[in-house]
């Protein structure tokens, strides 16, 4: 019988039964300073990257895009828009293989930009919160940033929790 290196009891230590905690192993990296990494050269975007229905692309191939440009609207209520994370020329529409393993149609965009990652940002136009008088406006507002949770239910759509219906009340329970 041949010697694991895996040992399983060095992973459970200071766990609990059904459950595992491995070392954060955060000594590795402590004391480095923080830079900023280069933009890849191309960027797959998939238009299902929420719980909801994809988004819709707004782009066509070959179409120049800047970065934070919206390159696909949301579909529906539980959906958002996608902005592209580089600036660069959408070299394909197409299926692409899905972290799950399933094919999920995806915007290629080939980086054409490789300054200050400042340079070139497009944020779209601000908006005041204050005169947003119906609340549906602020939470349309919210839909159109793409923003979306990274809790226990992983990217669902953080304008639905927003958008709490008529006659209804949110509590909230805290410490």
């Amino acid at each position: 019988m041949t010697h694991s290196p895996f040992n399983l009891a060095h992973f459970l230590r200071g766990s609990f039964r059904h459950g595992i905690h491995p070392q954060d192993n955060k000594h590795f990296t402590a004391s480095r300073k923080i830079e900023r990494l280069p933009f890849p050269p191309q960027v797959v975007l998939p238009l299902s990257q929420h719980a909801g229905k994809p988004s819709v692309s707004l782009v066509r191939k070959g179409q120049e895009v800047a970065r934070g440009e919206p390159i696909a609207r949301a579909d529906g209520f539980v959906s958002v828009p996608l902005h592209a994370s580089v600036s660069g020329v959408v070299k394909d529409i197409c299926p692409v293989p899905s972290m799950k393993g399933s094919m999920v149609e995806s915007i290629v965009l080939d980086n054409v930009y490789a300054g200050d990652p400042q340079e070139g940002l497009s944020l779209g136009t601000d908006v005041d919160v204050e005169a947003m008088a119906p609340r549906r406006d602020f939470v349309s507002a919210v839909q159109d940033t793409g923003l979306v949770g990274l809790g226990a239910r992983g990217t669902f759509p953080t304008h639905v929790k927003l958008a709490v219906p008529e006659g209804h009340r949110v509590s909230t329970i805290s410490d």
